[in-house]
């Protein structure tokens, strides 16, 4: 009896296991025949299309030629303080070095932004995760002689991205990547575009797909790339969408070395309340004391650094000081000597400051001094510039610098001095050596009288 059901056992365990067997072997079936469906669509589908081609271009419709030097723009640059003047020269500074492009917004709101390579002769695609060896990018400078603003090139296959087009279906304009560098580039030549209402960020130009717009003969102009879909890259007339708009990002971090002020023309200095920092000391001796009397205040400095967005530049040394400009009567110093401290960064937005100034005084026996040292106060705003390095390559980052900045510009009788002898409560006086000048101008101790 239990021989029986132990056959019956096996073969039931057995016959669940065979069908389990035929389970996975029908699901890799179904999966191997998906993937030759698949494969077989593709091939189809570049059957019917056929390889992709770059656009022919006629050198004179390139848009430096056709427009002129001086027309070079589709639509207009950042106003005020979102312009960077830098622009040209610090693309000529990231020539070779490895970058990406990463979109505002995905194609049908998708996360895939960042722009990626997929072998040359194919298109490119798009990716949510930044991966180095498909993300990377790289642009050359050309003369300006060439006609041609930049080229693009995928940094791990060394050849430039460019206007393409399926040879069977040559109104599908697709972005790809070369097979190689021969022949014309003309339709590998690209523009970056400042976005006029999204600063940083830029549109990738072409400068010779050209295209007539519906508004009559005069109505024509050059594509952008464009996010299509979750992957798919096209072209469109520029109109500030943000599958339109990038932010180029240098793989390498930079480290910022110096900054200056400029544009005194262009400064603003407002006065603000004075500051008063208070010090006493009481001698309670029966004979004259020189002593140094103490005047303190914290207070809190404000500072702010409106860089104008562009490359989108990122640094070692983000938290490096800097000096504030100074100010004396209402006047700007945009270059601040070396008693200046250096209290400012391009990521804080100010600090507190212990102030502390120290008044020598001869105080009378029996006497209290009890002081209010009063500085002046400013709020300034100016331009600056900043140089950041990366090994031989140097970049520079504009835009304006607003901040509080303390000056201790009041002559000796600006100040309050209360002087009381402990005994009787009586006040005396303070004997000043000349009302007019500064205490840093008095060789000896303020007195009492």
């Amino acid at each position: 009896m239990n021989r029986t059901k132990f056959i019956i056992a096996l073969s039931t365990m057995f016959l669940v296991f065979s069908c389990k067997q035929n389970d996975v072997l029908q699901e890799n079936i179904v999966e191997k025949e998906t993937i030759k469906s698949f494969a077989k669509t593709m091939s189809d589908s570049l059957a019917t299309k056929g390889p992709i081609v770059p656009i022919k271009v006629n050198p004179d419709s390139i848009k430096s030629k056709l427009f002129g030097k001086n027309q070079n723009k589709t639509f207009s640059l950042m106003d005020g303080l979102s312009y960077d003047p830098y622009l040209s020269s610090n693309m000529y500074a990231l020539r070779d070095m490895p970058l990406t492009f990463q979109a505002r917004g995905g194609g049908a709101n998708s996360a895939n932004r960042y722009l990626q390579t997929n072998g040359r002769g194919k298109e490119l695609v798009l990716t949510s995760s930044d991966n180095p060896s498909t993300t990377n990018f790289k642009v050359r400078v050309l003369p300006a002689s060439s006609g041609i603003p930049y080229l693009i090139y995928s940094f791990q296959e060394n050849t430039p991205i460019s206007v393409g087009q399926y040879s069977n279906a040559p109104n599908n304009k697709v972005l790809f990547l070369l097979n190689d560098e021969s022949g014309s580039l003309y339709n590998a030549s690209w523009d970056l575009i400042a976005s006029s209402s999204n600063p940083g960020y830029f549109a990738i130009e072409s400068q010779s797909y050209l295209e007539q717009g519906p508004g009559g003969m005069w109505d024509i102009f050059y594509n952008v790339i464009e996010l299509k879909d979750a992957t798919k890259i096209g072209y469109g007339k520029y109109s500030n969408k943000p599958q339109q708009d990038f932010l180029i990002t240098p793989r390498s971090k930079f480290t910022l070395s110096s900054m200056e002020y400029v544009n005194d023309y262009n400064a603003t200095v407002t006065k603000g309340p004075d500051v008063i920092l208070k010090g006493s000391y009481t001698n309670t001796g029966y004979s004259n004391l020189s002593y140094d009397i103490e005047c303190l205040k914290s207070e809190f400095l404000s500072s702010n650094f409106s860089v104008n967005k562009s490359i989108n530049f990122q640094f070692e040394n983000i938290a490096q000081k800097f000096k504030r400009p100074s100010v004396l009567q209402g006047v700007i110093n945009l270059n601040p000597g070396s008693n200046i401290e250096a209290d400012v960064s391009l990521n804080s937005t100010g600090y507190t400051k212990n102030m502390l100034t120290k008044v020598p005084f001869l105080i009378s026996p029996r006497t209290k001094v009890a002081i209010d040292y009063k500085v002046a106060s400013y709020t300034v705003s100016v331009d600056f510039v900043a140089i950041a390095t990366y090994q031989d390559r140097e970049v520079k980052i504009s835009g304006r610098w607003t901040g509080r900045v303390i000056s201790d510009e009041y002559p000796l009788s600006d100040h309050s001095y209360i002087i009381t002898d402990i005994d009787t409560g009586a006040p005396k006086m303070v004997k000043l050596p000349n009302p007019n000048l500064h205490l840093n101008s008095v060789n000896k101790p303020l007195a009492v009288q």
